[in-house]
């Protein structure tokens, strides 16, 4: 049995928050989380509780663990 498309689209849709979630959420020089510095004045220690969600959602759904630098350089597919 094929997976319903809305669950495909579900599932994009909340890689690509999670995605968004740790490029906002990144650890600064003394290991507090910029995002949550910047969104909301709290001094988070990094992971957040927002970057752990965006970590556990990759994780699960098979897009890697950690955050994607913008200049991290995805190797081919050779497939």
């Amino acid at each position: 049995m094929d997976v319903d498309p809305a669950d495909r689209d579900g599932i994009a849709r909340t890689l690509a928050t999670a995605g968004e979630v740790l490029r906002t959420h990144v650890p600064d020089v003394g290991g507090t989380c910029w995002g949550c510095l910047e969104l909301w004045g709290r001094l988070t220690p990094y992971p957040c509780l927002q970057a752990k969600w965006a970590i556990a959602v990759r994780a699960e759904f098979g897009e890697g663990v950690g955050p994607s630098s913008p200049g991290a350089v995805r190797p081919r597919d050779t497939g």
